[in-house]
C-alpha cells in the first residue's frame, strides 16, 4: 500500500506543475497538453531504461566472484540494452513516418466545431 501511495504522490507531483501551467481553454489545448505529456513520458522512460542498464553494469562489477549474482546482472544488462534499442527504434520509426508523410510540425488536428447561428 505504501509503495502505491509513494508512486501516486511521485506522479502527481510531476504532473501537477505541468497541468497548472497548461492553461487549457479548448480542445486544441487539451490535444497539445496530451502530446506534451507523451513527449515527457518518452524521455522519462528512456532515462529509466538507461538507469536500469547502468544499475546492471554496477551489479556486474560489484559481484566479483559470485556466479549467480553476475548472471542476474547480465540479465539486467541485456534487458536494459533491449529496452533502449526498442524504444529508440520506435522513436526513429515514428520520426521517419511523420517526416515522410508530412505530419511533422505543431499542427493540431482539425476539430469539428458546432455551427452557431449569427
Amino acid at each position: 500500500m505504501t509503495k502505491k501511495l509513494i508512486g501516486f504522490v511521485s506522479v502527481f507531483s510531476l504532473v501537477m506543475p505541468l497541468m497548472a501551467s497548461a492553461a487549457i481553454a479548448n480542445i486544441d489545448d487539451i490535444y497539445a497538453f496530451i502530446l506534451k505529456m507523451f513527449q515527457y513520458a518518452t524521455v522519462i522512460i528512456i532515462a529509466l531504461a538507461v538507469l536500469y542498464f547502468l544499475f546492471g553494469v554496477f551489479n556486474y562489477v560489484t559481484k566479483g566472484g559470485e556466479a549467480e549474482g553476475r548472471q542476474e546482472a547480465i540479465k539486467m544488462i541485456i534487458g536494459g540494452i533491449v529496452a533502449i534499442f526498442v524504444m529508440i527504434s520506435v522513436w526513429g520509426l515514428v520520426s521517419i513516418l511523420t517526416n515522410t508523410f508530412g505530419l511533422a510540425g505543431n499542427v493540431a488536428p482539425v476539430v469539428p466545431r458546432i455551427p452557431t447561428a449569427y
